[in-house]
């Protein structure tokens, strides 16, 4: 069974790295953020290796998909975006 934090945690991180890529430079420690959290689900013994690698798999297929649908429904390119 895929864990269901390195899922969501690695979703959330990788979604706000494609949007955001080109705003902020710090953004890319939330991936570092989601693999510490997907890590000490090994530590603490709650899941296997494999059962974090596809929680990861599926959290980086569902940010995909989420990703495009927000480009497809917005009608703009994501990474052309200015935040402030």
């Amino acid at each position: 069974m895929a864990s269901s934090h390195a899922a969501n945690t690695f979703a959330v991180a990788c979604f706000l790295v494609a949007l955001l890529k080109k705003s902020h430079k710090w953004i890319w420690w939330l991936l570092a953020w989601s693999l510490l959290v997907s890590f000490s689900r090994i530590y603490l013994g709650v899941h296997f290796p494999g059962d974090v690698l596809a929680g990861l798999a599926l959290g980086f297929l569902v940010q995909l998909g989420i990703f495009h649908l927000v480009k497809l429904t917005m009608k703009i390119s994501i990474a052309n975006v200015d935040f402030p």
